[in-house]
């Protein structure tokens, strides 16, 4: 899958969970991505293949869920 803001585009290997029926990947906290993810205003995701259309997301508040949760882990 494609992750792309106004800061740049990551690509992140994802594969179909046919029980849940949704996409997911992983990848460390300290991932680009994760950069991304903080520093972006919205983020479109797409696969690299164009099969299914963009959808693009609001990231208000995002750097603040993500800076909240990564403190709540180095805390445990």
């Amino acid at each position: 899958m494609r992750f792309a803001t106004e800061q740049g585009t990551q690509t992140l290997p994802m594969v179909f969970e046919e029980m849940d029926a949704r996409h997911a990947g992983d990848f460390p906290v300290d991932a680009p991505l994760v950069d991304l993810l903080r520093s972006g205003r919205s983020l479109e995701i797409g696969d690299v293949e164009g099969r299914y259309p963009a959808r693009t997301f609001s990231l208000q508040g995002s750097k603040a869920a993500i800076d909240a949760l990564l403190a709540a882990c180095e805390a445990n």
